[in-house]
């Protein structure tokens, strides 16, 4: 707790104990619905803005990964192939690519 703050001087302090298992638990759901929200989007197409290493991110924020990499700084349309942990795995659908200046 901050001192000063108006709760670092408010009765039935919470224990950093449980606090730690709260962020845990917290944390667990966090990760599941992650983890579902990327299997809804296997099989789906998206747009792709790659970034200097070839990987990018879609439309709405999902990492994506490729096994080909695309050229950086392209706009392609991809099919999201498989779900991990930190990122969905796409596959560039051919001719779906364009440079951006």
């Amino acid at each position: 707790i901050r001192e000063g703050a108006k709760a670092a001087d408010m009765p039935n302090q919470v224990s950093p104990q449980v606090k730690k298992q709260r962020s845990k638990e917290l944390t667990a759901i966090c990760n599941q619905c992650k983890d579902k929200f990327f299997e809804t989007q296997i099989n789906r197409t998206a747009t792709v803005l790659t970034e200097a290493k070839g990987d990018g991110y879609t439309e709405n924020y999902l990492a994506v990964r490729f096994e080909k990499k695309p050229a950086p700084s392209t706009l392609v349309k991809v099919k999201l192939t498989h779900a991990h942990s930190e990122y969905v795995q796409a596959e560039v659908i051919q001719g779906e690519e364009y440079e951006i200046n």
